[in-house]
This record gives structure tokens, sequence and C-alpha cells, in this order.
């Protein structure tokens, strides 16, 4: 995969060409219901989508948080799992003789304004490897594009190559990052201990004095 580096958004999206419709409804249909966060941007976002060019699939996890001292930007990590396969097969097939599949883990950077999203990967090294080997090198992944809030969706352009085939790639939130923890569950004390218990007097006590 011959990759070039894209460090800063030089183009502006509105003079890039539309994804095809098809393509984004095709990737729309393969992805996990969305998450409903309040923060438009901070969360988990998961895309998957078939770069034809290198006739491999390529699952997207996007890990994005606001940097704390400036909330405009972004940090977080990218996670690129892909595969060899063909178009009509989004799965990982089984591992056999001359297939690919491994996972990419790239620290990732960005800036967040007024919907407009850039988040990229800053470094890059292989996380595993499922499938074959891997010898190469990784260019990192340049995601630009908008935040569609009603759709919880990132819609985005890989930006990863200085030639015009970047690849489209719609990523859904499916986690916030704004969730409170559940409580944790606290398991019931015991009860005290009564003590040594003293039995009953097995005859009634004796009464003086008349009776029935």
């Amino acid at each position: 995969m011959a990759r070039a580096a894209v460090a800063a958004w030089l183009i502006a999206l509105t003079v890039r060409p539309a994804p095809s419709v098809a393509t984004v409804a095709e990737q729309r249909a393969r992805l996990p219901p969305a998450a409903e966060c309040d923060d438009p941007i901070a969360g988990t976002w998961r895309g998957l989508s078939y770069y034809p060019n290198h006739r491999q699939w390529y699952e997207f996890t996007l890990e994005i948080a606001r940097d704390a001292a400036r909330p405009g930007e972004l940090r977080g990590r990218i996670l690129a799992h892909f595969w060899d396969g063909p178009a009509d097969r989004s799965e990982a097939p089984a591992c056999a003789r001359g297939l690919q599949q491994l996972t990419i883990r790239q620290d990732a950077r960005g800036t967040y304004d007024d919907g407009k999203v850039w988040f990229g990967g800053i470094r890059w090294e292989v996380d595993s490897i499922q499938c074959g080997h891997y010898e190469g090198r990784y260019i990192t992944d340049q995601f630009k594009g908008v935040i569609d809030r009603d759709r919880q969706e990132f819609q985005s352009i890989n930006d990863w190559s200085e030639r015009p085939d970047d690849e489209a790639t719609v990523f859904r939130r499916i986690r916030c990052h704004d969730e409170k923890p559940a409580p944790a569950v606290t398991p019931p004390s015991p009860a005290p201990s009564p003590g040594p218990i003293t039995p009953p007097p097995a005859q009634p006590p004796s009464s003086s004095g008349g009776g029935c």
C-alpha cells in the first residue's frame, strides 16, 4: 500500500466530489446502531468500507476525545483492521495461504470546528497480525469531513493519498465517552451473629401457692 502522509487540512471539503449515494447507503447498512451522546464529537466511532484499489476491507475504529486544555483540538487513536477479500463479502475470511489480515494502531490528533472534523494518525505500529505477515510501511489515515448530528455520523474522506482517489468512509458513533460508569454493586452485609443461644428449660418453672 503506497500511502503519502497528509499533515494538515489543505483542501476544503467543498471542492471534493461527493461520494456515491449507493456506497454511503451500503456502508450505513453494515454499521451497528448509533449511540445518542451529548458531545457532538467525543466517543467511539466505527466505519467499514471496501478499498477497491487495495482489494481490501478496512474496519476503522476511532477513539476520539477532546483536549482538556483546548476543547477545539482532538486526541485519541485509530485502529485500522484490514483484510484481503472480494468486494461482495464484508466479513473477514478464514486464514489461507496468501491472505493477509492485521490491525494497525495509530496515535491520532485532530480538530473540531462547528461540525467540521479532521482526525488523523501521527504515528503507527502493528497491533496484531491475524493472517500472513507484514513487513511494509503504513501511511497514516487522515479522516476529514462533517458531523451529521441527526444520524450520529461522521461523513468523511480518508485523505491519506496525494492522488485524487481519496476513499469515502462513513463512521457511526457506537459509544459515548461522557457515559458515567454504572455504580458498583455492593453485596449485602451478612446479618450480625446473634451470639450464644440459651435453650429454653425442659420443664416450666414451678409456681408457689395455689394454682388451677
